[in-house]
């Protein structure tokens, strides 16, 4: 069994290509074609240039003096305005907070004033606090009425409560 197929016969080439046999008749009698040859290396001249030497740059030229002087001059100027506006920044957000902090006590104050207020209206409304005055306080709170056909009855609960509130207290 050949897995390679050499033993199959090749296709005929196309009529008017020659690509396919200028390629193939090198190959098939062992010759390499210039294209498929390895690059000569040894060939290649062998030179050896010395490194660039830097150019001299003299820093006390008249001319680099004038331009780092400009750009320490430009950079003071934009680091004294970028802390101004940092300032400036600071600034707002310090009155800003004061203003919310002052809000904030403010509101506070008139809820406090207001609860007191509501405590003190409440205190005044509230009845004599005896037994039976306690019982019919909570007579008033308790919603009796039948939610539902599963719910409980509540009968019981509402004669229990209904005599609490009629006992004096002695």
């Amino acid at each position: 069994m050949d897995f390679f197929n050499e033993d199959q016969p090749q296709q005929p080439p196309i009529e008017g290509d020659t690509t396919g046999a200028q390629v193939a008749a090198p190959l098939a009698s062992g010759e390499a074609n210039e294209v498929f040859a390895a690059p000569n290396v040894a060939a290649a001249p062998a030179t050896t240039a010395a490194p660039a030497e830097p150019m001299n740059q003299d820093a006390s030229t008249p001319a680099c003096v004038s331009a780092k002087k400009n750009v320490d001059a430009r950079t003071a100027d934009i680091d004294t305005k970028s802390h101004e506006k940092e300032k400036q920044l600071v600034d707002a957000a310090q009155a800003y907070l004061k203003e919310l902090n002052k809000e904030r006590d403010n509101k506070i104050k008139e809820t406090k004033e207001k609860h007191i207020r509501d405590q003190e209206v409440s205190n005044k409304k509230e009845p004599c606090r005896d037994a039976a005055s306690v019982w019919a306080s909570m007579r008033t709170l308790v919603d009796f009425t039948k939610a539902n056909k599963y719910s409980k009855n509540t009968e019981r609960m509402r004669s229990i409560l209904s005599n609490l509130a009629q006992v004096k207290s002695s």
